[in-house]
C-alpha cells in the first residue's frame, strides 16, 4: 500500500485562504467528498470535530492528520497544504499547513493503520516536506509524495 495509491490530483487542494482549524476539516471534507467519499458533508465535519475534541492530530513538523472511521466501504484519503500556519494545537505547538484527511472502515481498522503508518514513512523526511510546501500545483505535491514513496 502506498498513499499515493490513496490521492489523486483532485484529490490534493493547495489552499490560500484558510484560517483556522474548523475551515481545514471543512475543506478536506468537501475534497473528500468531491472525490468519491459517499457521505454528508456536514456529518463529516462534525465527526471530525468530535475526533479532534478527544485530542488533536497535529503530530508535530507542521503536519495534522485528522481521520475518522465511519460506516463507509473503503479507506479514502484527501490531503491539503496551507499557505499560512494554521494552530492544531500540534504535539510541537508549532502551526500546521500539510494535512492528511484519513476516513476509514469503522469494521476494519487495519487499512488506516496500515496508510498512518505509509504517511509517516513520507512526511518523516524534511526533504519530502520541503518539496510539499515549495510544490506549485496538486501534481507537484503527488510526484513529492511518489518520490518519497520510492526513496
Amino acid at each position: 500500500m502506498k498513499v499515493s495509491d490513496y490521492l489523486s490530483e483532485n484529490g490534493i487542494g493547495i489552499e490560500k485562504s484558510i484560517r483556522n482549524r474548523e475551515e481545514v476539516l471543512r475543506r478536506l471534507s468537501e475534497i473528500l467528498c468531491e472525490t468519491g467519499l459517499d457521505y454528508d458533508i456536514e456529518t463529516l465535519v462534525s465527526e471530525l470535530a468530535e475526533r479532534e475534541q478527544l485530542g488533536s492530530t497535529g503530530i508535530g513538523c507542521g503536519i495534522a492528520l485528522p481521520h475518522v472511521y465511519l460506516d463507509v466501504d473503503d479507506l479514502c484519503a484527501a490531503m491539503i497544504r496551507t499557505e499560512k500556519g494554521i494552530d492544531f494545537d500540534a504535539v510541537d505547538d508549532e502551526p500546521c499547513r500539510i494535512f492528511f484527511l484519513i476516513v476509514g472502515d469503522k469494521e476494519n481498522r487495519e487499512p488506516y493503520i496500515t496508510l498512518l503508518s505509509q504517511i509517516s514513512r513520507v512526511i518523516k523526511h524534511q526533504s519530502a516536506r520541503d518539496e510539499i510546501l515549495l510544490a506549485a500545483t496538486p501534481a507537484d505535491i503527488l510526484g513529492a509524495i511518489q518520490k518519497a514513496e520510492s526513496a
